[in-house]
Formats: structure tokens, sequence, C-alpha cells
């Protein structure tokens, strides 16, 4: 039995995201649907006009009914099907609470560790990506 070398085991980072679920509002076609679906970076396929697509790093995808229309960590947008999001995402609210081993996490850059006070100070002191937001 063949073993790959250097295979080893990665956690995701605990980064809070922005996303938005695309939904018919009213209809594929409607007047609603079509200002949403641009709003949230979407365009019409150009070989085949009732398809939806994004553009991401990694070129075009095809957006359907439900999916999550994700902003990532340095601004870039991809599409999430809903099985894979309810799996991988968690509302940021909820990473307040604290959790016995962890402590708060900062739902700004994701580092953890934290209790109330220490969350304070890291936001006031240290986390760039609050300093960022309209929050400040």
């Amino acid at each position: 039995m063949n073993r790959i070398e250097g295979v080893k085991k990665f956690r995701k980072k605990p980064v809070v995201i922005e996303a938005t679920q695309f939904s018919y509002i009213d209809g594929i076609d409607g007047k609603k649907t079509i200002k949403f679906a641009e709003s949230i970076g979407l365009s019409r396929n150009k070989g085949y006009s009732k398809l939806w697509e994004i553009e991401t790093l990694e070129g075009w995808h095809i957006v359907s009914n439900g999916d999550w229309i994700i902003t990532g960590v340095k601004g870039e947008k991809y599409p999430c099907k809903p099985d894979i999001f309810e799996t991988t995402y968690e509302p940021a609210h909820q990473l307040f609470e604290p959790r016995p081993d962890e402590g708060i996490f900062c739902p700004y850059c994701g580092d953890y560790g934290f209790d109330k006070e220490g969350l304070k100070y890291h936001l006031t002191n240290y986390c760039e990506a609050y300093r960022g937001t309209k929050d400040v």
C-alpha cells in the first residue's frame, strides 16, 4: 500500500464573510429578479439568456435559484450551493458566544480566544478588518 508523503490535515481559519442568497423574486425574467441579480454582481449568460452567472477568480460560474453569493475576505465573489453553505457557515452573531475551548471569535478578522474585554481591546487596538468597516 502506497502512502503519499507530506499529506496533512488542515482546518479552515474562522473568518467572517458576507453572503446573499439569490432567488427569483418574481420569476427568472421578472424586473425585481433582474434588479436584485445585478445588485449582487450577477449577469446574464451571453450564450443562453435564461442563465445567471457571476465572474469569479476562476472564471465565470453559473448561479442557480437558491445559491448563495459569497464575498470572500479579499472582496472576491463566488457562488455556493445551499447545502454546502449550510454545512460550512453559521451566522456571525453566533461567533460572539464563548466556546469553552476557544473563547470568543472576532467577527471581523476571525481571531479567537478572547473574553469580552479582550475582544473590545482587540477591536480598538489591533483588528485591521474592523477599522475598515462602517462599524467603527
